[in-house]
């Protein structure tokens, strides 16, 4: 899930929808958080690549 906000309260956006996910049985991954002023000023790249990474080391299978 990646949420961009204008300020504060990515939180419990998160938070909710991890929790009606979860209450249908399926497997919540991960999150990333984007500043309005920071996506509309190019600097999100990190931010991206590091959501990625997670989701991609989640889809792995186990070793």
């Amino acid at each position: 899930m990646l949420v961009e906000m204008g300020n504060s309260g990515a939180e419990k956006v998160v938070a909710i929808v991890r929790k009606s996910l979860e209450a249908k049985g399926m497997r919540f991954v991960s999150s990333a958080t984007t500043l309005e002023s920071d996506v509309d000023a190019g600097r999100f790249d990190r931010t991206v690549e590091e959501f990625a990474r997670t989701i991609v080391e989640a889809a792995a299978p186990a070793a």
